[in-house]
Order: structure tokens, then C-alpha cells, then sequence
């Protein structure tokens, strides 16, 4: 099955991609739990990035993204592991540091869910969230629900981009 193939199956799931506004994302209905601020943030992939990295492939495989992608996963995994710990330890700065981390290489595969909600991890890892400043414990406790719902943007996006590559997980 070729690219296009790929991606044309996959735009059938998960929305067609709008070539004629500056907003190139695959759009869905997410059908689990979901919150207002979920249902704001609906975007899975922004396309414009994500094909700037299927630009550096070979004509006739993806294998350099495919590479990229799987070193995304690899480091993820162990920076959600290490968040759980800092979340334990109440290690604010360290949350912070991996909200930071994980922001930019999500952001660098066009995931906007996950760059979203790390960014927010992020700020508020700053002791700010919105215009209000923060308790270290405060930050924490809203921090604290922001980490499942993390996982589970990461889960989708590696669902997605597993069924891309076909690869078998």
C-alpha cells in the first residue's frame, strides 16, 4: 500500500485534511471521556509539520521518519514514567522540565494534543496558569490531572501513527 493509500484510509477515520485554509489538521470527535476543554483542543496532527518530516523520506519508503517517530515513542514512554515519579515526589521543577521536553518533540511531529496539554503542564509548572499565580502545592494538584490525560493524547497519536507506518504493536 502506497503513502497516499495510507493516508487517504487514514483521513477516512480520522477527517479529511483542509488543503485550502492555513489549518492542516486531522479533525475527530473524540469518543471517550471527554471535557470541554478536550472538545476545544480537538486536533490530532498538524499536517503542515508532520509532512515537512515525511519530506526528509526516501521517494519510496519512510523509513528516516519511521526512525523518528519510534525515537519519539522510546523517549516519551520514559519521560511519562518520570513525570509519574516527579508527580509522586512533588518534584515541581522537574515536571516542568519534562513538560518543557516533551512540549518540543511533540511539537516537532505536529502533535497538537500532546504539545498542548504539555505546554500547559508546562505554565503551570511555572506556578501560572492563566492570569493567576500559583502555590508550589496548588500547581501540583492541577498539574496532577493533566498527566493521564497526556498519556491518553500520547496513546492516540501513537495509535494513529502506528496504523501510518503499520507497524505491529
Amino acid at each position: 500500500m502506497s503513502s497516499d493509500d495510507e493516508f487517504r484510509d487514514a483521513r477516512k477515520v480520522f477527517g479529511p485534511r483542509d488543503h485550502e485554509s492555513n489549518n492542516q489538521a486531522v479533525y475527530y470527535k473524540d469518543v471517550l471521556d471527554t471535557t470541554a476543554e478536550d472538545d476545544d483542543q480537538n486536533s490530532l496532527i498538524d499536517w503542515a509539520t508532520f509532512d515537512q518530516l515525511l519530506e526528509m523520506d526516501e521517494e519510496d519508503n519512510h523509513d528516516f521518519s519511521h526512525s523518528i517517530v519510534s525515537n519519539y515513542y522510546e523517549n516519551t514512554e520514559l519521560m511519562l514514567e518520570n513525570m509519574d515519579s516527579a508527580l509522586n515526589n512533588k518534584d515541581l521543577s522537574e515536571l516542568l522540565r519534562l513538560g518543557y521536553n516533551l512540549k518540543g518533540s511533540s511539537a516537532a511531529l505536529g502533535l497538537i494534543k500532546v504539545k498542548g496539554t504539555c505546554e500547559r503542564i508546562q505554565n503551570i509548572g511555572n506556578r501560572q496558569d492563566e492570569d493567576e499565580q500559583l502555590s508550589e502545592s496548588a500547581a501540583l494538584e492541577r498539574i496532577a490531572p493533566l498527566l493521564p490525560r497526556v498519556k491518553k493524547e500520547y496513546s492516540e497519536a501513537k495509535e494513529y501513527l502506528t496504523s501510518f507506518y503499520g507497524d505491529d504493536e
